[in-house]
């Protein structure tokens, strides 16, 4: 079974089921609970399309700790969250049906993030979208790319961008991480002078972006260095 949606001169036929990764109960991990099923309703199937909202169709999806944390929680994993449910938060994909207002179209690749406790994560073929947190991807950007930026990428920005200006010294702990690289790359972006720390292997990465990269293997005492040249 299919269904047609029609908006402008785009037509597309959607599936009526999808495949996704879903849990129901979490007794110690997510990822001893979670299984792939094959024929789970779609987001829409719920409820229709809210303005500024559109039904994607998912390319790329990443995982954040916050997509198997708040699962694995006793009061949270049993209360808050719709089962079965599916994890994932951050997506890269095409959209296959608009809703009132919308600011992207059928046919457009997106990217973007949803919100906590969804029931229909990005671990699924198709997504809602919200009209706040989904745009276009950008040329030049692959979708496995842009599908890691939401969670990660929009967190790091907000922080940074509203405290920080051109000249700024920044120091970023734990430049290696997830959000350690976001981070190193916003700040110099920003026109900051960044100081990071990571472990010796990914000491690299400071040679690429010209860097003051301190080790943490090699200089565990990080503050005292600083001090001078603070």
């Amino acid at each position: 079974m299919s269904q047609t949606t029609t908006t402008g001169t785009e037509e597309m036929s959607l599936p009526t089921t999808m495949r996704a990764w879903q849990w129901s109960t979490c007794g110690t991990t997510i990822e001893e609970a979670i299984e792939l099923k094959d024929s789970v309703p779609l987001p829409t199937s719920k409820r229709p399309l809210a303005a500024g909202e559109s039904l994607i169709q998912v390319h790329a999806a990443a995982l954040n700790p916050v997509d198997y944390k708040l699962a694995e929680l006793p009061v949270v994993g049993r209360m808050a969250i719709p089962k079965p449910a599916t994890p994932g938060l951050d997506f890269a994909g095409r959209v296959v049906q608009e809703g009132p207002d919308c600011n992207v179209k059928v046919g457009q690749m997106v990217f973007g993030k949803l919100e906590p406790k969804q029931q229909f994560g990005t671990l699924g073929e198709y997504v809602i979208g919200s009209k706040a947190g989904t745009v276009p991807i950008p040329s030049g950007v692959s979708v496995e790319q842009a599908a890691t930026l939401g969670v990660c990428g929009l967190v790091t920005y907000q922080c940074l961008a509203p405290n920080v200006r051109a000249g700024d010294r920044v120091f970023i702990n734990g430049g290696s991480g997830g959000t350690g690289t976001f981070a190193i790359q916003i700040a110099k972006a920003l026109g900051c002078h960044v100081t990071t720390t990571c472990s010796g292997r990914y000491t690299k990465f400071g040679t690429i972006a010209h860097l003051l990269i301190l080790s943490q293997v090699q200089t565990p005492n990080c503050a005292r260095i600083l001090e001078p040249t603070s």
